[in-house]
């Protein structure tokens, strides 16, 4: 069998059972089987830190992604913090970190919306995978939510499908900025000293990511999903940390700025803001 065959293969009897998502599942050893998390459900505001200097970086294989050949190290000094709604993923949608984290900065706006009815009503989703040729193919993450938010069994998506939603949230892309590029020092600078909070791609727990699945998009490019996917809130940085609004945990959480930087580069520098 030829090896790419074998390969997708592989990917779809993963995905059937339910092994190779985004923020529903994280990964606790070498690149070959997603273990389920244990569940939590708290929403409590109370700031954690992680110890997260000895996870080593990796740069993701991400295909379709906006890449940089460099990471910008912080050069931010002094400390502001956004007070973000903090809300929890699970038990609800345990894929669902980008949803719950748009919502989260919508209603720091005070927007009245809630998870379910910004996921109805906005987000594009498509579970739609086939064969052809012995190949497996599938939707872009560039473009729908891959599965459903409510499903453990599901991946995610990437920015521009935020994006998308909030455009169809809002009637018009007047209030949406796609900030895909700018380093997290450029975001804090840029909108966070302004108190606007920015939807990041990282890793669950700033992890490593790895290609965990992958399948052929219709116009015929590979697309390499990366592991430990996972969408934040940016609502601050101190001194050696950043701070994000963390749907996984449903709790304020603080990461190395320096790991947080590669995590972030590796999920291709995504970014998402709303403005008033």
């Amino acid at each position: 069998m030829h090896r790419q065959q074998l390969v997708s293969i592989c990917a779809a009897i993963l995905m059937i059972l339910g092994l190779c998502g985004g923020c529903g599942f994280r990964s606790d050893g070498p690149p070959s089987f997603f273990v389920p998390p244990q569940s939590t459900t708290t929403t409590s505001a109370a700031t954690t830190s992680t110890t997260d200097t000895a996870i080593s970086t990796t740069t993701s294989r991400i295909t379709n992604a906006t890449k940089t050949s460099t990471t910008k190290r912080s050069n931010l000094t002094g400390s502001h913090k956004i007070d973000v709604p903090v809300l929890a993923q699970k038990p609800e949608y345990p894929s669902g970190c980008e949803s719950v984290s748009a919502v989260m900065a919508l209603q720091y706006f005070g927007e009245p919306v809630r998870v379910y009815q910004f996921i109805d009503a906005h987000l594009p989703m498509n579970s739609r995978f086939h064969y052809k040729g012995g190949m497996r193919y599938g939707p872009s993450p560039y473009e729908y939510f891959i599965g459903h938010p409510t499903s453990e069994q599901s991946y995610g998506c990437m920015a521009p499908v935020i994006e998308k939603a909030l455009v169809s949230y809002f009637g018009d892309d007047s209030r949406v900025i796609n900030a895909t590029g700018a380093s997290l020092p450029e975001l804090c600078a840029r909108y966070i000293d302004n108190d606007l909070p920015v939807l990041v791609w990282v890793t669950i727990a700033m992890l490593e990511t790895y290609t965990s699945a992958e399948w052929y998009l219709e116009d015929g490019s590979l697309f390499e999903w990366p592991a430990n996917e996972h969408c934040m809130v940016l609502v601050g940085y101190d001194k050696n940390n950043y701070i994000f609004n963390d749907p996984y945990s449903g709790k304020i959480v603080k990461h190395r700025k320096a790991l947080s930087e590669d995590r972030y580069a590796a999920l291709g520098q995504q970014s998402i803001v709303i403005t008033r």
